[in-house]
């Protein structure tokens, strides 16, 4: 069959069966783009607890404890309460046990169902199905996409975007049919509020989508139209099962206010522009830099969107692309809570719907348009767009490598801060000593410690270990014993450091004092004791120590 056979075969087909063929090609482009991060290895960026550490958890675990935890399944003290991302790695392990292959594969699955959603929401509601293709490529191979996709813990998007397109899609619908079916009026409402109740357990900061909801209804409702009271109140309680379920599962005490709080520092409010810069520039930064260019960047895309919105807009069309130009700020506005150690392009998932609504709402009438004296600019605007999806594929394709394992991941946000990042630096450090590198960490971290006149315990720590791995076993017992005397990171490990540190050193007093210490911290008996301290030298030895002891 020749190229003009072809199409003209799926001109010929029906519309379901269109709609059917670009899902799929949707779904498969998603997925297999991503694909060979199903075989990348973990960036030590919380993908290794959710996947290894709070397994022994998983595998007790019913589906309903992890609406009784936080997000680790306490195996951690994070206030983050997100049962629904919990969920995905309980069945994940069941499924599945430990493996990161699978792990990834998941990501990458739940990718190619976002996308799908995309297509499926922006050709019901707002484009022909032409402009709903496109638009739906540019938001696969958009370069944002690849902190969601390839970063494990970056799912808790991806479930978000799903979850957040059915409850808006039902939304949608259950104003549409008010009026008739009463039945299938009260289901439509009765998806919505379950999708709106996903995306709270999948995102804390969700509970704000109901005021977004309702923007959208008074922005695009029809003359006389009344927003449901029944809708209102099922919002109201749907916060309420939220709020109460979070302090249930984290012993928050009653009346200790928002579930979390704002930091308003200058940098992390210029952090917040760096996102609409990226999105409007294709960047895909790993560091988390504040600057002025970056504030300059984001204003000009923030302008730049506006006049997309409103350009030529009639009344009605204003009106619904208001909102659009609002929903990326709801998602992106949480960024001033907590501080980055990296460019947490995740966030930004989700807000891409707007963005390319905004964007492809000034292009649709060039796309779309049938006059044949305008083919030529139709014609030139498409090839534009297919240029820009295969620029935004080069960038992901080539940004993407960088998540493949916790050295080149680390290494890049070093590359790329501006200052020194104290916590990029442990984990880079950590990354060396699992490659069997432990001299090239100490060299990294020791100035840094200086720098900060070894006040910092989790630097110090790591600094230890690189001495002990690369047989610098003076310097191991200096850092350890120094921790010690400060009270820093009182844990089983520190002490039996040092003793070991010691022991090399065949410096028995010392050995032996600390091991007495060690004893009676943690209240071990001698051959408890003794034993904790050969499980840990043969962990010492399997990161490369390999003085016989």
């Amino acid at each position: 069959m020749s190229f003009k056979q072809g199409v003209c075969a799926v001109n010929s087909m029906s519309d379901n069966r269109k709609i059917m063929v670009l899902s799929l090609i949707i779904f498969l482009a998603s997925f297999l783009f991503y694909a060979r991060t199903i075989n990348f290895e973990r960036t030590d960026l919380d993908d290794g607890n959710f996947v290894h550490t709070a397994a022994s958890a998983y595998e007790r675990a019913s589906l309903f404890d992890a609406f009784k935890n936080n997000v680790m399944f306490g195996t951690s003290g994070t206030p983050y309460y997100r049962p629904i991302l919990a969920e995905t790695f309980v069945i994940g392990y069941k499924i599945a046990g430990e493996s990161e292959k699978f792990a990834h594969f998941v990501n990458v699955l739940l990718h190619a169902f976002s996308s799908l959603l995309f297509f499926l929401f922006l050709n019901r509601y707002l484009f022909k199905r032409k402009t709903a293709f496109l638009a739906s490529l540019l938001f696969i191979f958009h370069p944002l996409v690849i902190y969601t996709a390839a970063w494990i813990p970056g799912r808790n998007d991806s479930v978000f975007m799903i979850a957040f397109l059915s409850a808006f899609a039902f939304f949608i619908e259950s104003l549409n049919h008010r009026s008739s079916d009463k039945r299938l009026s009260a289901a439509l409402i009765a998806a919505h509020i379950f999708f709106l109740l996903i995306c709270f357990f999948t995102r804390e900061s969700s509970i704000i989508l109901p005021f977004l909801f309702a923007i959208y209804f008074f922005l695009n409702k029809k003359d006389n139209q009344k927003l449901n009271f029944i809708i209102v109140v099922l919002w109201i309680c749907s916060i309420a099962i939220f709020i109460f379920s979070r302090k249930a599962a984290l012993n928050i005490p009653s009346g200790s206010g928002l579930p979390f709080g704002l930091n308003l520092t200058q940098d992390n409010q210029v952090m917040t522009f760096d996102y609409y810069s990226a999105v409007l520039f294709l960047r895909a930064p790993f560091a988390a830099n504040s600057n002025v260019y970056l504030l300059i960047g984001g204003m000009i895309s923030f302008a730049l969107f506006a006049f997309l919105a409103f350009y030529k807009k009639d009344a009605r069309a204003k009106k619904e692309n208001l909102f659009y130009l609002l929903l990326p700020l709801f998602f992106i506005l949480p960024a001033i809570i907590g501080e980055r150690l990296w460019f947490q392009g995740n966030r930004v998932y989700a807000a891409l719907l707007g963005f390319i609504i905004i964007l492809f709402s000034f292009l649709s009438p060039y796309i779309e348009n049938t006059d044949s004296t305008k083919k030529k600019i139709r014609q030139i605007i498409i090839s534009a767009i297919v240029v820009l999806i295969v620029i935004c594929a080069s960038i992901s394709w080539k940004k993407t490598e960088s998540f493949d394992g916790a050295l080149p991941f680390w290494e890049k946000i070093i590359e790329e801060s501006e200052v020194v990042n104290i916590t990029a630096h442990k984990f880079h450090a950590y990354a060396l000593i699992n490659a069997k590198r432990p001299r090239e960490a100490a060299v990294e971290l020791l100035p840094i410690c200086r720098s900060l006149d070894f006040s910092y315990d989790e630097t110090n720590y790591a600094l230890g270990q690189a001495f002990l791995l690369s047989g610098e076993f003076e310097n191991a017992a200096i850092v350890y014993e120094l921790m010690i005397e400060r009270n820093q990171m009182l844990i089983p490990q520190t002490y039996a450091a040092a003793i070991i540190a010691y022991f090399y050193l065949n410096n028995q007093e010392k050995s032996e004092f600390w091991f007495d210490e060690f004893s009676k911290k943690f209240n071990l008996p001698p051959q408890e004791a003794n034993n904790y301290l050969n499980a840990f030298n043969n962990y010492l030895r399997n990161l490369g120590l390999s003085v016989a002891g």
